[in-house]
């Protein structure tokens, strides 16, 4: 769906924060991921976006703020989702408490970007380590309080 959805400007970046760099890329490959995974084993990315479970989404527009968040599995490739990806990518805003489709089964990283390793050795795209997640304004649902970075 990354792929799908580039030409609109989404980018796609996956967090690990439980597994070795090894471990990691076996899951990368088994699944078929083609999104880059930084690896996070401080958690400071983590704590950047109030992570407080896995897995936790957060759609992040052009301009670093936090567009939507939703914790827990959701359908991103369903219908539901894909259009609920565009709309934001388009420059839309999530309704208050929307978390992402339902439950079935500028880009930015946080702080920790500039000393973040990626699996596959490429960087987020579009990233800068001086920008965090900005939460004024955005559409708040998920997350219980806005992170300090």
């Amino acid at each position: 769906m990354a792929k799908e959805l580039a030409p609109d400007g989404f980018t796609a970046v996956l967090v690990d924060v439980g597994e070795d760099a090894t471990t990691v890329a076996r899951e990368v490959k088994a699944r078929g991921y083609s999104a880059p995974v930084v690896l996070d084993p401080d958690m400071r990315v983590a704590r950047a976006y109030v992570v407080r479970a896995t897995p936790t989404v957060v759609l992040i527009g052009r301009d670093g703020r936090v567009l939507t968040t939703a914790v827990g599995p959701r359908s991103w490739t369903g219908p539901e989702g894909r259009a609920l990806i565009r709309r934001l990518v388009a420059g839309g805003r999530a309704a208050r408490g929307i978390q992402g489709p339902s439950h079935t089964a500028r880009m930015t990283t946080g702080p920790s970007c500039e000393t973040a390793k990626t699996v596959s050795g490429r960087s987020p795209t579009n990233a800068n380590p001086t920008i965090g997640p900005h939460h004024e304004g955005a559409a708040s649902s998920g997350f219980q309080s806005a992170p300090a970075a």
